[in-house]
């Protein structure tokens, strides 16, 4: 009876220790899911800033044609580039907005699409200062407050990943600059 006993409580403190390594490790694992689940957002946000930078780039080289050229004819490359640059701002808020902790990227993005909207009226208008337009507004404010998005996301990952991307970031900025030349 006695071994009986010890037979029992023995099979009840391996059940014990398998169901706490069980719950130790369920716990790992919800940890790292999240890990990989903020850095799938944070890789899936960078390349959507990356492309909206690119866009932004094109609208603003459009609107300069257009303004250089003061001619209606230049308008749809404008209008196929902002409808382009909208749409690329309606997935990033949709992205941002189901996540928490990214308000300084909604409130950037906000910026950035209050910004685009009074240059684009700006540029419809034929403004006759398109300097500031194109430099001012497009490259030091939308541009840049891109860029500075695409630079907070980098600052997001690890160390290791974060010096490779910060050769993106550079690499980004010497597009920029080529751009805006």
């Amino acid at each position: 009876m006695q071994r009986n006993n010890k037979f029992t409580i023995f099979f009840l403190f391996l059940a014990i220790v398998a169901f706490v390594l069980f719950v130790v490790r369920l716990s790992y694992l919800s940890i790292e899911y999240r890990k990989d689940s903020q850095y799938v957002t944070n890789v899936t946000l960078l390349e959507r800033f990356d492309e909206l930078l690119l866009l932004l780039e094109k609208e603003s080289i459009s609107s300069a044609v257009y303004l250089g050229k003061q001619n209606e004819k230049y308008f749809n490359d404008i209008q196929m580039s902002r409808n382009l640059s909208d749409e690329k701002i309606s997935i990033l808020s949709k992205i941002l907005s189901d996540k928490d902790g990214y308000q300084d990227l909604k409130n950037s993005l906000q910026t950035i699409e209050q910004t685009l909207a009074q240059v684009r009226l700006e540029v419809n208008s034929f403004t006759q200062d398109y300097k500031r337009v194109l430099i001012e507004e497009y490259n030091n404010k939308i541009i840049y407050q891109t860029s500075e998005s695409i630079q907070r996301l980098i600052a997001n990952f690890s160390s290791e990943q974060n010096a490779n991307l910060n050769k993106y970031y550079e690499l980004t900025k010497m597009k920029e600059n080529l751009y805006s030349e």
